[in-house]
């Protein structure tokens, strides 16, 4: 069970490392073009969802089961059920 945790949880932590850096990159290619005005220039409606979506995404997933303390809740449940025959 803990396996399947990990392997199911570790797409969005990968994804939303990934949005974020897509957003970061947009956000500093905006801010780095010359012609772009100063400071208060609202963020561009994709580069603002994938920078604040990959880090809910990640924070989600982080948030997730961890897989050692499934495994040592099976493990302790498994002997509970021992400990009772």
């Amino acid at each position: 069970m803990a396996r399947d945790v990990y392997t199911y949880l570790h797409l969005p932590l990968v994804a939303g490392i990934i949005l974020f850096a897509l957003g970061l990159k947009g956000v500093l290619s905006e801010g780095s073009d010359p012609a772009t005005r100063g400071w208060g220039v609202p963020l561009p409606g994709f580069d603002l969802l994938a920078l604040y979506g990959g880090v809910a995404l990640y924070g989600a997933a982080r948030a997730g089961p961890d897989p050692v303390v499934v495994d040592r809740r099976r493990r302790d449940a498994a002997r509970a059920r021992a400990d009772r025959r």
